[in-house]
């Protein structure tokens, strides 16, 4: 009868035993089971140095055509000196057309006919030409007559005068045309003729002279 009890509890711990020993098997292999996998390391872009980062916001369009066009600021730079440079050669033309000034004309005669002039011409007083300090030697002006509103066309051909107060010298015939050859100085006004009329003058003057 004593048998018994003393074999029942030498199951009962063997059996703690082998529950105890398979507790700590079961927690490892549930722990195994549960623990996430290591995450894989992103892959770096392709061509992207080392260490650099990905912008996963970048649009790659937008990258690509600006690396397709690396000169477009340079050009547009370009293209703007060239159409500021453009545009200040047009108002210094259209400045150069607009020339006018005020001041005293005379004329110069019988004693410089046949000198030579500043661009190489011999001074001819029965020509329409005149003496400026500063106009462009061939360009071409009309003189007003502040005294009696006549005006005459003539081509500078010679530098001068050189007396205080006078702006143009013309030739004796360009003189007489203003109605001013025998008071000798007038008030006038000058202005720069454009190239049109200034073509159309010499034209007619060549055609004055083969009719002579």
């Amino acid at each position: 009868m004593k048998k018994k009890p003393l074999l029942r509890r030498l199951g009962a711990s063997v059996s703690f035993l082998l529950l105890a020993s398979a507790l700590p098997a079961s927690a490892s292999a549930a722990g195994a089971k549960h623990k996430p996998a290591d995450p894989k390391p992103r892959q770096r872009a392709k061509n992207a140095p080392h260490g650099a980062s990905v912008d996963r916001h970048r649009d790659p369009h937008c990258d690509a055509h600006a690396s397709s066009n690396p000169d477009t600021h340079t050009n547009a730079g370009h293209q703007h000196n060239r159409a500021a440079h453009l545009a200040h050669a047009a108002s210094a033309k259209g400045h150069a057309s607009r020339f006018r000034q005020l001041g005293l004309a005379s004329w110069y005669g019988h004693g410089f006919h046949g000198r030579r002039t500043a661009n190489g011409e011999h001074y001819d007083m029965y020509a329409m030409t005149a003496a400026h300090r500063t106009l462009p030697l061939g360009s071409y002006v009309r003189v007003t007559s502040l005294a009696n509103a006549r005006s005459v066309v003539v081509r500078i051909n010679d530098r001068g005068p050189y007396a205080r107060g006078r702006v143009i010298d013309l030739s004796y015939l360009a003189a007489t045309e203003l109605g001013m050859h025998r008071a000798g100085v007038t008030k006038v006004a000058i202005e720069r003729v454009d190239q049109p009329e200034r073509e159309r003058i010499a034209h007619r003057q060549m055609h004055l002279s083969a009719h002579g």
